[in-house]
């Protein structure tokens, strides 16, 4: 017997979920876990210090399920995943710009929680997609989240060496924000109220 569903399936293309995950990887992996770490050890912030940094940035991860059904409220699944990929850039460049430890802390746990929702709010798209093609989305999801944090987070290191701060933070929030514009290719049926 075949499982039938009353939302209906959208026709996304699988290769758009790689986009729509790299603000939370490049956010998480990225400035997070590479970036953040790397400046401030330049800065002489002791090893043990950072480890709690990187800790309480990765909190809302871990926690990240307790929110996630907001964006099954008011909005449409993609304006969620606009918004929340702008405020973790946002979040990025006041991470990276911020000046102080706590405000390093504070920027990082906030665009965590950001990057956490657009990731669910992308997850979420990704359900309403063919069957037949979920499997490729979630490979494309990964690479975007795992491939795209990882590599755009050693370029951000390697330009953090370059270049001032505030371009540094411009770049981060850029590709944090701009791969997320792709979701305004997805054709999305509203929620029903």
């Amino acid at each position: 017997m075949r499982e039938t569903s009353s939302e209906p399936r959208a026709s996304i293309q699988p290769w758009i979920f790689g986009f729509l995950s790299i603000p939370y990887g490049v956010f998480g992996w990225g400035v997070a876990g590479l970036l953040i770490p790397y400046l401030l050890r330049k800065q002489g912030v002791p090893v043990v210090q950072i480890s709690e940094v990187v800790a309480i940035a990765s909190l809302p991860n871990m926690w990240s399920f307790l929110v996630s059904p907001i964006i099954d409220l008011g909005l449409r699944r993609r304006s969620w995943v606009l918004l929340f990929s702008g405020l973790a850039g946002v979040c990025a460049w006041a991470a990276i710009t911020g000046g102080t430890l706590t405000v390093v802390i504070a920027t990082l746990f906030l665009g965590s929680v950001a990057g956490a929702m657009s990731s669910s709010a992308s997850g979420a798209l990704m359900s309403t997609v063919d069957a037949g093609v979920r499997g490729r989305a979630a490979g494309w999801s990964q690479a975007g989240n795992v491939g795209a944090g990882s590599l755009f987070g050693g370029a951000l290191i390697w330009l953090s060496d370059r270049v001032e701060l505030p371009v540094v933070a411009l770049a981060a929030a850029a590709i944090i924000f701009v791969p997320a514009l792709a979701v305004l290719a997805v054709q999305e049926t509203p929620l029903p109220r």
